[in-house]
């Protein structure tokens, strides 16, 4: 005869130097299941939020628009390095 335990959580006992697997006690069980005819309620979020809390998103796009604001910045640097090594030469060529 194979024991088993009533319940997962359940953990066998000695009685008269024999382990008992399952209690004597009879349990009643509830599940209550929702009405899914019904539309579910939607929980309401607070429209508050914590002024300099930024989430990873608004991070990133604010270190994005930086870093393009720091590209066309050296950019412009760049072109007016040529455009006066450029007089440079004509400069001197002539």
């Amino acid at each position: 005869m194979q024991k088993s335990l009533e319940t997962i959580f359940e953990e066998p006992k000695e009685k008269n130097g024999r382990l008992i697997s399952v209690s004597q006690q009879k349990r009643k069980r509830i599940l209550e299941f929702q009405d899914f005819t019904l539309p579910r309620k939607r929980k309401t979020r607070g429209k508050i939020k914590a002024v300099g809390s930024f989430t990873r998103a608004k991070k990133a796009a604010l270190q994005s628009a930086e870093l393009d604001a720091l590209l066309i910045q050296k950019l412009m640097d760049l072109e007016a390095f040529f455009a006066t090594e450029a007089e440079q030469e004509q400069a001197s060529g002539i």
